[in-house]
Formats: C-alpha cells, sequence, structure tokens
C-alpha cells in the first residue's frame, strides 16, 4: 500500500487531501472488502472513518480537516482478499499568516 506523506507541517482548519493506494503484493490495483481509516490526535483520542471516497479501483481518499495543533497518527485497515494495515504521521501547527 502507498499512502499521503508529506515531511511539511499541515494548517490547523486546512482540509487535508488523504489518498490511498492499495495494491495486491504482485502491484494490481485492488479493492479489499472493507477500508477503515483511523486517525489518532496527541490527546489520545481517535477517529474511525469507513465511509471514504472511492474513485476508481484501488484508489480510496479521506478529506480530514484537523482542527487542533500537534501530530496526528493515521492508520489505514484493510480486509477480505487483502489484509493489512499501514501508519505514518503528519504534524499540524498554526499558519504564519493568520
Amino acid at each position: 500500500m502507498s499512502k499521503f506523506l508529506t515531511t511539511e507541517q499541515q494548517v490547523i482548519g486546512d482540509p487535508l487531501l488523504l489518498e490511498f493506494t492499495i495494491k495486491t503484493y504482485q502491484g494490481t490495483l485492488t479493492d479489499p472488502t472493507e477500508v477503515t481509516v483511523k486517525v489518532k490526535l496527541e490527546t489520545g483520542e481517535v477517529e474511525e472513518f469507513d465511509s471514504l471516497i472511492h474513485p476508481s479501483t484501488g484508489i480510496y481518499q479521506l478529506t480530514y480537516t484537523p482542527e487542533t495543533q500537534g501530530r496526528y497518527h493515521v492508520r489505514l485497515e484493510t480486509t477480505g482478499a487483502l489484509i493489512s494495515a499501514d501508519e505514518w504521521m503528519f504534524d499540524v501547527g498554526y499558519s504564519q499568516f493568520a
């Protein structure tokens, strides 16, 4: 699986498009039975999303708007023919122009 990665800090209140590309181990785009995204805030609160945008085979998207400053952890889980999980993180802060 591949996912949205960034080295830039995201801005509080700005929508962030998280895009996930899901492939078999042979590299073929595939649709798992179920796709779930979890977002964990620094407070420990976990938000779970299972209604993702699905524009084409193997492509899933979630527009997420961070509301607080800090480090966010993201977990993508799939079930069915492709059972997998992947995790990464992004940072959120205040705009220098707000």
